[in-house]
């Protein structure tokens, strides 16, 4: 909480005789704004409760009536939650009878002041404010209070403020008097006051209530996060499961190691890395001390964020999830970037909450476009443990190690031994620390000491001698010495049992997982079975299944559990541990040793035999009658939260269900990797296929993610192409059934996994917001030779049909969409979220959401557009008319800068540049104009001068390079010339080679650049491509291709090719 006061010059001595109610209101305004001390934040970023003394009142009233009109105000009035009154004449004088006391009172005479004027009951500036603020404090609390004793005139005494002009006589406001006169109002003898206790308690009471109101805004807010974000495991949880295994005393060394130190101290500091690199052998407490490091810079007040990636979860190990854990830890923590996030998603649309987001997308628009560009109060500090398991780690440190925040931003990375990326913004080395035996002895030491010493308490020769062989064979390693502790925990019986299990202690962590492995299989045979199929889930599933999730996939195998997890970390042979009731493997390397071969042997648990078995169970467990009726039980199914969104109906569900949700999202997952020759698995498919595919639609739907329709299918196609690749005889020998032929299985499953894709693309909003209408009224929607059409429409004569649809099956079409019936499209572009299409003699571009195809916008340019560009953000359109050249907002689609066009050279090439607030302009006299576009001026201008015989014409084509470092250009019957703008415009271009005059390369039609902009394709007159490398002056020609447009995706793997035909 901060107070802060505010005074103005109603001293009735002196000049400005000119000042009135108005001027003070807006000074307070200004002084709001431009409100600036050391560290601390601007005004407006929290609630605001104004407390004001007589005229003041008057003051604060006009200052939020004017701020409310004002764009540049409005942000801070609309966090004023109340005002309080201490006798404001709100009312004024009748016949400028406060006039006359407060002139009265004066100790000598003093000129009129104008907003002693304004005072006057019947003052039109009075009035003014009375009827504007009633209209528009309706949201305010208010309180006032009015005084009860008489001040002196002279001879006589009288109130200064009556209590009916002291009262506003809102429905809204509470009034109550305090003993006082006019000055004394606010003026308190001590903390005892009666008057003071009254005004204390009214503003603690606000107070409390503006904290409630904050609280829940925050949860809202938070809520709002993630849903964007899709992050709803709570990291802390993670975090704890690490931090637990940190013994007291232990694992602070790092802490205290001087490069450490100036890590945390030194990001400031330009000669300092912003990468700390801690690397490792596996299992030897890389991501125990990435938990201290955590623990230690929050204990520090840091502001800290942090990721453990995770093989054994197929979500978490991706570079996509640890980007959206940061920016969610980071919403939580920071109010502004928060506001940031949800302003995004407001003005876009746009979300990040599916597992298959990409990983650029959400750099770009997150983190460069947000996190990145914000001005924190302190500097970030992000840890990333096991590094080396991220799905693509080169990615992800080289986009970090480039990063050029505004605010310090210091990594902390764990990993194995890796290849370090070759840039760093700084320019400066990571600092690196390789862990050895030397550096965590002590802590292992301490750590086997206090376990033995609390089982052998009053031993101490065996205690050393235990503690003694221990350390000799840990080699260093945590995992090693608390997996040895717990097998060596069940024979400390005798003196003689103990020396035995010591010697008998394999020494390597390969050598204990046999040791573990050996006791899971001299279980009883059921035991062992039991123990072979929890591990085979936990080694192989997508994510760490809950408690509940593993006793149903157990069935009915094993059914009768009476404690689950006790029975878990009983025959499991310490593979497996449990944490927050959700079953994993204790570590990557007992995963490895599983799954993977040794030598001649096989592996131990044959993840090909468990993937099918686990679709199979998650098949089975789909294909009951019941979903539908428990999907049709579901009360009020799509009933709103209270930030607008749907509730995930599938996940409130897993209460009573808790493998419904596993087995909906995943099966096909598992389906993929599975065998394709056990025909079990494909009489199981084709049931769920022909028979209960559609309420597993419904569950997606209830879910309000069809995403997960999408990945499915993917994963299907993925099972068929692994079909189409099988060699001999292969798994279909014998028809499926009697409609089912060998060779059509492969082209059924596909079908199928083309009508899913089909569905989402058609019906998607319709299924959200009608999950049920899958089973009667989609169907029929569908063409009669695709699969669903087939399998599920009712022929009957009471069932719904519709005409015109093509029998054949699904077109190539996913969806139409039209500018008009008398308008030609131009140009198209594709952003992430939308879809534009240029009209060019309109100057309109029409924008429709991508996904679904629904119209979002029409932005009307008003003059002739011939180009038309997105920034690389996507957020930002900009179009080239004949008079301006506009930039818009596709969010909402304002407007929100304009250059004059000048001159009469025509517009050949527009780009946003490598700064936002660039803009670079091309025109056919060959000069490139860069702009800065909040200003409108010109920053500077490329001209070309040779060859002169060249520049001095209109070029055919140019393009910019994605650095905007190279501009390309081509003329008729020569070959494409480029110029670095960046060097002297008097300098000889690059040329690309040619022999003759009938070379592909001198008929250029269209230039386009490749990503890396280092390479030039070119298409020719003769329909040839040829790539240009600019670098090695490499040419490549294509002409087998034969196109006449050409556009390369943004990675630059995919050439899209059109050929008029």
């Amino acid at each position: 909480m901060r107070v802060f006061t505010f005074g103005y010059n109603s001293n009735f001595r002196g000049g400005a005789t000119n000042l009135n109610i108005t001027d003070f209101a807006k000074d307070l305004l200004f002084h709001l704004l431009t409100f600036s001390h050391g560290d601390s934040k601007p005004i407006g970023g929290r609630p605001i409760a104004f407390v004001a003394h007589s005229m003041g009142g008057l003051v604060v009233k006009k200052a939020y009536i004017v701020g409310k009109h004002d764009p540049e105000f409005s942000a801070i009035m609309a966090q004023v939650y109340g005002m309080l009154f201490l006798a404001t004449p709100h009312r004024g004088s009748h016949y400028a009878k406060i006039l006359n006391k407060i002139l009265s009172t004066a100790p000598t005479g003093a000129p009129p002041k104008a907003y002693v004027a304004s005072l006057d009951a019947q003052s039109e500036a009075l009035q003014d404010i009375n009827e504007q603020f009633r209209k528009i404090c309706q949201d305010l609390v208010l309180v006032s209070f009015w005084e009860t004793t008489k001040v002196s005139f002279g001879f006589t005494k009288d109130y200064i403020v009556e209590k009916e002009s002291a009262i506003l006589g809102y429905p809204q406001e509470t009034s109550s008097a305090l003993n006082a006169d006019h000055h004394t109002i606010c003026k308190f003898q001590n903390r005892e006051d009666h008057n003071y206790v009254i005004v204390r308690n009214t503003l603690r009471f606000w107070v409390a209530r503006m904290m409630a109101r904050d609280k829940a805004d925050i949860d809202t807010s938070v809520s709002q996060v993630t849903a964007i974000l899709g992050i709803r495991e709570a990291t802390e949880d993670e975090l704890n499961v690490h931090r637990s295994r940190v013994f007291e005393e232990t694992c602070q060394w790092i802490i205290r190691r001087r490069d450490l130190q100036a890590w945390v101290e030194g990001l400031v500091n330009p000669q300092t890395s912003n990468d700390f690199w801690l690397f490792g052998l596996p299992a030897t407490g890389k991501t125990v001390l990435s938990s201290v490091v955590i623990d230690h810079l929050k204990l520090l007040g840091k502001s800290c964020q942090y990721h453990f990636f995770s093989s054994g979860h197929q979500s978490k190990r991706t570079t996509a999830y640890c980007l959206r854990s940061i920016a969610t830890q980071l919403a939580i923590a920071n109010e502004d970037f928060r506001l940031s996030l949800v302003t995004l998603h407001k003005e876009t649309g746009i979300t990040f909450n599916t597992q298959n987001q990409p990983f650029r997308v959400i750099w770009e628009k997150i983190f460069e476009g947000i996190i990145l560009k914000m001005r924190f109060h302190q500097p970030l500090y992000w840890v990333l443990d096991a590094v080396d398991e991220a799905d693509q780690y080169t990615l992800l440190t080289s986009h970090f190690a480039a990063m050029q925040p505004t605010s310090p931003i210091g990594v902390f990375f764990a990993s194995r031994p890796i290849k370090l990326p070759a840039l760093t913004y700084r320019d400066t080395p990571p600092i690196t620390l390789f862990l050895t035996e030397n550096d965590t002895c002590e802590d292992i030491h301490t750590y086997v000491g206090r376990c033995v010493e609390s089982i052998l308490p009053h031993n101490k020769e065996i205690q050393i001698d235990m503690i003694r062989q221990i350390l000799d064979k840990a080699s260093g390693s945590f995992l090693w010495v608390r997996l040895a502790l717990e097998t060596l925990e069940h024979n400390w019986h005798t003196e003689e049992d103990i020396r035995r299990s010591l010697t008998e202690l394999p020494q390597g962590m390969e050598n204990l997982y046999d040791r573990m492995l050996a006791k899971v299989q001299n279980q009883t045979p059921r035991l062992r079975a039991m123990a072979e199929r929890i591990l085979s889930w936990v080694a192989c599933s997508w994510r760490p299944l809950s408690v509940s999730e593993l006793a149903v996939a157990l069935q009915p195998e094993f059914t009768g559990f009476v404690r689950l997890e006790e029975t878990v970390l009983e025959i499991c042979g310490h593979f497996v541990s449990v944490h927050n009731s959700r079953v994993s493997i204790i570590h990557m390397t007992a995963r490895d040793f599983l799954l993977k071969k040794s030598g001649d042997t096989s592996p131990i648990i044959n993840s090909r035999d468990v993937h099918t078995h686990i679709a199979e169970i998650c098949l089975r467990h789909l294909s009951s009658d019941k979903w539908r009726r428990v999907f049709k039980e579901i009360q009020n199914p799509f009933e709103a939260s209270k930030n607008g969104r749907k509730h995930n109906r599938l996940l409130l569900l897993g209460v009573n269900y808790p493998f419904l949700g596993y087995a909906t999202c995943y099966w096909a997952f598992h389906l993929s990797k599975a065998h394709l020759s056990l025909q079990s698995l494909v009489d199981t498919l084709q049931e769920f296929l022909n028979s209960y595919c559609l309420s597993w639609i419904e569950a997606i739907a209830l879910s309000q993610n069809l995403r997960y329709l999408i990945r499915s299918a993917q994963y299907l196609k993925a099972y068929v192409k692994r079909m189409s690749r099988a060699k001999g005889p292969g798994p279909f020998d014998s028809p499926v059934s009697s409609t089912f032929f060998p060779e059509q299985l492969p082209g059924i499953i596909k079908s199928w996994a083309n009508d899913f894709v089909r569905v989402v693309g058609k019906f998607g909003p319709n299924l959200l917001q009608s999950p049920s209408s899958v089973y009667t009224i989609i169907p029929p929607f569908c063409p009669s030779g695709s699969m669903i059409g087939e399998t599920f429409v009712p022929k009957t004569e009471r069932a719904l049909t519709v005409s015109g649809l093509p029998y054949d099956g699904w077109n190539d079409c996913l969806a139409s969409v039209s500018v008009g019936d008398d308008l030609t499209a131009s140009k198209m572009l594709a952003a992430d979220r939308y879809l534009l299409v240029l009209v060019g003699s309109e100057g309109s571009v029409f924008v429709w959401y991508a996904d679904t195809c629904e119209t979002a916008r029409v932005i009307r340019h008003r003059e002739y557009v011939n180009l038309m560009a997105l920034d690389d953000s996507q957020y930002r359109v900009a179009t080239a008319g004949t008079q301006t050249y506009r930039i818009w907002d596709l969010g909402n689609g304002d407007e929100i800068h304009r250059i004059q066009k000048t001159g009469q050279a025509l517009t050949t090439a527009i780009a946003f540049g490598s700064k936002t607030s660039d803009f670079l302009i091309g025109r056919d006299d060959c000069s490139i104009t860069t702009y800065d576009l909040n200003s409108t001026i010109p920053l500077s201008v490329f001209q070309p001068r040779n060859p002169p015989s060249l520049v001095q014409s209109c070029p055919k084509a140019m393009v910019l390079s994605p650095d905007r470092s190279k501009v390309a250009m081509a003329w008729r019957g020569k070959p494409p010339l480029v110029w670095n703008m960046s060097a002297d415009p008097a300098q000889h271009p690059q040329q690309s080679r040619t022999s003759k005059n009938t070379d592909a390369l001198c008929g250029p039609e269209t230039l386009q650049w490749l990503p890396d902009g280092d390479s030039l394709l070119v298409l020719c007159h003769n329909t040839t491509v040829v790539e240009w490398s600019l670098l090695d002056e490499e040419q490549i020609e294509y002409s087998h291709i034969q196109p006449r447009e050409m556009a390369v995706t943004r990675d630059g793997n995919f050439l899209l090719t059109s050929d008029h035909a």
